[in-house]
């Protein structure tokens, strides 16, 4: 099991990895000081954290993946007799130059979008890759980039996207919240991830979604030889660095209950 837990004053966070019953005997609980976790409402996985480890931590005997299908019914378990894939994560491990340290960062394959292949459909559909759930969601680092990107998720063409200008951040929470295809998920130590559907991804649903909601953000036409006065565009805010969130959603807080805080007792061993 994969779990994170904050301490009582939530300024600190970890990562614990609790071994699967019957995978090892006497195998301890490991835990890892945590950059940033993000867990999905919906299918209720951990989708996207990163840890500081001196050394890559295998999940194979800690996974516990669960795969629901579009109405939130359980299907079945990664790993599991009933799977044919070890594991539905991607890990990435970056050794720390001059410290006996490295950053390592797990998504879960076709949940967590990646950015190279933003706004095409195998962004969620990576060949012989399992797919959990339903939704597909998008990390950002900075405000603006993750409107941005998450309009071209879409399948906006970034060519179209340039005869509008971007909505503020305030602006843009609400249009997410009030949207039934688009959803936050807050986590530890970032900026929420945004979620889609996938049958909205790179389709021309979500082309026209979006073509209607930034209509009141188009650009004026400028006529041949008519000059442009920058001050017209729509006021945007600085674009701001990710900052720790908070869980705020019900089923986040739910969470909680499983997720208790950690004390210095705890055991950080292998």
């Amino acid at each position: 099991m994969i779990t994170f837990r904050s301490s009582v004053d939530k300024t600190e966070h970890r990562v614990l990895f609790a071994p699967r019953p019957g995978t090892s005997q006497g195998a301890k609980d490991v835990y890892r000081k945590l950059l940033y976790g993000y867990r999905c409402q919906f299918c209720r996985n951990p989708i996207l954290f990163a840890f500081l480890t001196p050394n890559k931590i295998s999940l194979k005997k800690y996974e516990e993946t669960r795969v629901v299908n579009g109405v939130q019914e359980f299907h079945m378990v990664i790993p599991g007799e009933h799977s044919k894939h070890d594991t539905a994560y991607h890990i990435d491990f970056i050794p720390v130059a001059g410290q006996e340290m490295g950053l390592q960062r797990v998504y879960l394959r076709n949940h967590v979008i990646r950015p190279d292949i933003l706004g095409k459909a195998v962004s969620v559909s990576e060949e012989g890759q399992p797919r959990c759930c339903p939704y597909a969601a998008l990390f950002g680092l900075r405000t603006d980039l993750l409107i941005k990107d998450a309009i071209l998720m879409g399948g906006f063409a970034e060519r179209e996207l340039e005869e509008y200008n971007l909505p503020s951040w305030s602006v843009f929470q609400d249009l997410i919240k009030d949207d039934d295809r688009h959803f936050f998920t807050e986590g530890l130590g970032g900026l929420p991830l945004v979620n889609v559907r996938t049958d909205f991804i790179a389709d021309q649903k979500g082309i026209a979604h979006w073509r209607g909601v930034l209509l009141p953000f188009k650009k004026p036409k400028v006529e041949e030889g008519e000059e442009t006065d920058p001050y017209l565009a729509v006021e945007q805010e600085d674009a701001e660095e990710g900052v720790p969130g908070e869980f705020n959603t019900r089923a986040q807080e739910d969470d909680l209950d499983d997720e208790d805080d950690f004390d210095d007792d705890d055991d950080d061993e292998e």
